[in-house]
């Protein structure tokens, strides 16, 4: 066995990473159940393999995963995400009507792609924070009532609202529209996070489905 095996072989015994573990498998050593050293401070023997510069024995500490071995952020963060209101709680503001939440959304009316939004409130309709729930095409944007709680629940808040934009600039609900809505108000009704309404926004106007009573 070559000097460089005899390294490896020590190190397939304590792995520290998965690029190790499947360096190990290919050159045919066994390594531990657990891939990873724990928190702890770990004696790991590390010249000739890693850094040869560093003594054998030296104590390094190991996080329990590598931080290589996963993306920095994935894109069920960045759609998941609440934007949290950075104001004090008595200085956020409430809603208290359809144009209100309107006021807070209607920049959507000019987006390129559809766009579902939750507004998140706690007991007294004031806003906790604002998240994209979904993004989609020029037509239409998929989304399960799931990914609209979510966030909800991560948060505390006790109430929600929905908006969606129609890239066309018209602000009419289609039959998906309401169908849709009302899927998520059954939800939020089990949950007992109920929706207060689902906003369709357009160019410079919008509906709201509550007022023209298709969701009740």
């Amino acid at each position: 066995m070559s000097n460089e095996d005899k390294n490896w072989e020590q190190v397939c015994q304590r792995p520290t990473n998965a690029k190790e573990r499947r360096e190990c498998h290919q050159r045919g050593f066994k390594t531990p159940m657990k891939p990873y050293l724990s928190t702890k401070t770990a004696e790991v023997h590390l010249a000739g393999v890693q850094d040869s510069k560093k003594p054998k024995g030296a104590r390094v500490k190991w996080t329990k995963c590598a931080a290589a071995d996963f993306p920095q952020q994935s894109e069920f963060d960045q759609w998941t995400v609440l934007q949290r209101s950075k104001q004090r709680i008595a200085d956020r503001k409430s809603i208290t009507c359809s144009g209100d939440a309107y006021e807070e959304l209607k920049n959507m009316g000019r987006l390129p792609q559809e766009e579902l939004v939750g507004i998140y409130l706690d007991n007294k309709n004031r806003i906790l924070g604002t998240t994209v729930v979904s993004r989609g095409t020029s037509t239409e944007t998929l989304a399960n009532p799931v990914d609209v709680f979510r966030p909800a629940i991560l948060s505390g808040a006790t109430r929600i609202m929905v908006a969606h934009n129609h890239p066309s600039g018209e602000a009419t609900p289609s039959p998906a529209d309401v169908q849709f809505s009302a899927r998520v108000k059954a939800v939020g009704e089990s949950l007992g996070v109920p929706v207060l309404d689902s906003l369709v926004i357009g160019d410079g106007t919008y509906t709201s489905l509550k007022d023209i009573g298709l969701l009740r």
